[in-house]
């Protein structure tokens, strides 16, 4: 299972009075490829928008859906990095906003143990 929070702030034709300000939280479920932790891996994930803000300044949330595919790597040994592509859609004010992005990621591993008592 993943988790994963982002704000992503875009502009059209480097006009910020055209551009679309999106804060989703997703989940989603990470498939890798082999059994180590590394390389290839699918991951569709599904959320909400809880805030956003249109050209006209309309404030919005919806429903949140993505796929992308990448890559794990750990190229200094302990910290692991992740090159990947995503197709993500936000649901907005009676139709969607739908982007391609490109991204170098660090992930950060969260681990909890159960204490014998």
């Amino acid at each position: 299972m993943s988790l994963e929070g982002g704000v992503l702030f875009s502009s059209v034709k480097d006009d910020p009075r055209y551009g679309f300000d999106l804060v989703p939280i997703k989940v989603g479920y990470r498939y890798l490829f082999d059994s180590i932790g590394k390389g290839f891996y699918l991951e569709p994930q599904l959320g909400y928008n809880v805030y956003g803000i249109s050209p006209s300044d309309s404030v919005f949330h919806g429903f949140v859906w993505s796929f992308g595919v990448g890559y794990l790597f750990k190229p200094l040994g302990g910290l692991k990095f992740d090159l990947g592509i995503r197709y993500e859609s936000v649901k907005m004010l009676g139709t969607s906003v739908s982007y391609l992005a490109l991204r170098l990621s660090h992930n950060i591993m969260v681990r909890f143990n159960k204490k014998n008592p």
